[in-house]
């Protein structure tokens, strides 16, 4: 860092010619709709400094109703400015705005299914594969063979659960037996412990496995990767979601996008956060300047030494027009600020 740069600009005396904007967003309104998803009415807005507003549709769908598009037609009395679009940039004026979306309901049956001897089962790090098979690694032992044994092996009985849906609801399915290898590790200091690898599931146990205790629990360290192998089918009756057929909906209202403030305020200004030793960590980026000053400001100053320092100066219209206001940053994060009259 140069703090030469930071202060010569800091100690800059300031004029004031500015220009600018404001994104200003009013309160939403919803609407009631007769299916298992309602359109929400979209409220009056207020274009941005860029002298545009973004419109985008909004709604609130119902549990287990999956939607796959939602898009906008806008139009200006006659001419249509936005044809099927998921969003649309507009101008200060009256518009027409039909928002479509179109859905289908979900709903759950229970089915028979069997999970086949030798089939593998995948683990997920986060979240379930819908409408599938999978362990949470939560397994017991069965019986295991003496130390004597080698390979040393031992009969396990995991829990299979039935993903439901992608939101993570399951039903615990039955259990599958699988067969794990057993190793021994020694820590020193009377500290063993005896591994059991399923598969590249690695399954820990801190006492010595004790074949007369069928019940006994082994916890996993971690998601399952490479999966298990069934040894014996199971079968169970588990809930199913099925889709029906794709609808359509449909709402249509008149918007209006109002003409946005473009000069900033002393209290805009005061929103600015700046900080001269750490400007990227405690000051504002520009990009959140422009919007809250209402304007991308005029450039004053800019000074790039080449080894990774920008200083650039900006001046900013005020509602005030005996005030004067501008911003410093270094690449691209205010470091100092001044609102003077």
């Amino acid at each position: 860092m140069k703090p030469s740069a930071k202060f010569r600009l800091f100690a800059l005396a300031v004029a004031s010619t500015l220009v600018g904007g404001l994104l200003v967003g009013a309160p939403q309104q919803s609407a009631q709709a007769a299916s298992s998803v309602t359109i929400k009415k979209i409220p009056t807005v207020r274009a941005g400094y860029t002298g545009k507003a973004k419109v985008k549709p909004s709604y609130k769908s119902g549990k287990g109703v999956a939607v796959s598009s939602a898009r906008l037609t806008v139009k200006k009395g006659r001419t249509v400015v936005k044809k099927n679009a998921t969003s649309a940039s507009l101008k200060p004026g009256k518009y027409s705005v039909t928002t479509t979306l179109k859905y289908r309901n979900s709903t759950l049956t229970n089915k028979n299914l069997t999970l086949a001897r030798g089939r593998y089962l995948a683990g997920y790090y986060e979240g379930y594969p819908t409408g599938g098979f999978y362990t949470p690694g939560d397994c017991k032992v069965v019986s295991v063979d003496p130390e004597s044994a080698n390979p040393r092996t031992a009969k396990l009985s995991c829990a299979v659960r039935w993903a439901v849906d992608d939101r993570n609801i399951d039903r615990f399915f039955g259990n599958a037996e699988t067969t794990a290898y057993v190793e021994t590790i020694d820590f020193g200091e009377g500290e063993v412990y005896y591994q059991f690898i399923v598969e590249g599931m690695d399954l820990f146990f801190n006492e010595s496995p004790d074949t007369n205790k069928a019940e006994d629990f082994v916890g996993y360290t971690g998601y399952l990767q490479a999966g298990m192998t069934v040894e014996k089918s199971i079968s169970n009756s588990v809930p199913v979601l099925t889709y029906g057929k794709t609808q359509t909906a449909k709402r249509s209202q008149k918007l209006t996008v109002l003409k946005g403030r473009t000069c900033a305020t002393y209290s805009d200004f005061k929103k600015v956060a700046v900080d001269f030793d750490q400007p990227s960590v405690y000051g504002t980026h520009k990009s959140d300047v422009a919007r809250i000053l209402h304007g991308a400001g005029v450039r004053n100053s800019y000074t790039d030494d080449g080894e990774g320092q920008i200083i650039e100066s900006r001046y900013y219209r005020t509602c005030d027009k005996s005030a004067s206001l501008y911003v410093i940053f270094e690449n691209n994060w205010s470091y100092a600020k001044r609102y003077s009259k």
